[in-house]
């Protein structure tokens, strides 16, 4: 991962190759992509990758009870 920023690093700034994002970007840096169409697949998984754990382990046959559901607000999990 470390080694994929550097390359990165290095061709944004010392090589020709510019990253426009947003109103910054142009058709010259590859397709562009409807922003609303971009911003669902990009928060999708955050409901994608929850629900599917849980359909899993409920098929698996574990019994799931409410505590295990929710996110503990402190290190003992009150």
């Amino acid at each position: 991962m470390v080694s994929f920023g550097l390359a990165t690093f290095l061709c944004l700034s010392i090589g020709r190759v510019s990253a426009g994002y947003g109103r910054y970007s142009c058709s010259t840096n590859g397709f562009c992509l409807n922003a609303k169409l971009a911003w669902m697949t990009q928060e999708m998984w955050s409901a994608i990758v929850p629900t599917a754990l849980l359909v899993h382990s409920l098929w698996q046959g574990h019994q799931l009870c409410l505590d295990q559901l929710r996110i503990p607000l402190d290190a003992e999990g009150r």
